[in-house]
């Protein structure tokens, strides 16, 4: 609101907040242990936005290998206490982000 003498004028300006967005890579290396891309997870900086996240991963006959409800969760590439090298998996990824919003994220990632 401004006033100026005997006039008053009013404007609203608002601000719509970003779309929330979040890369997830396609690939890991965990067979490598250069301590880079060793791991599939919501990435640090990222991960403290969320509200909720749970996260199911699939293989290519649709059997579930990991679930986690931690927004910290971080998968190693291991199938039944093996790393599952040169194999491709599938992601749902469902999170709530503090403040609003609902997001789901799928994918494939390819264990090297």
């Amino acid at each position: 609101t401004a006033h100026t003498a005997q006039c008053e004028a009013f404007a609203r300006v608002d601000i719509h907040p970003c779309p929330f967005y979040m890369y997830l890579p396609n690939a890991i290396t965990p067979s490598i242990s250069t301590g880079e891309n060793d791991e599939f997870h919501v990435p640090d900086g990222i991960a403290e936005q969320l509200e909720t996240c749970e996260v199911w991963i699939y293989d290519r006959w649709g059997m579930m290998v990991y679930h986690s409800t931690d927004r910290h969760f971080r998968w190693d590439g291991t199938v039944n206490g093996k790393i599952a090298t040169n194999n491709v998996f599938s992601y749902r990824l469902k999170v709530s982000v503090f403040g609003g919003g609902n997001y789901q994220y799928t994918g494939t990632i390819t264990v090297l």
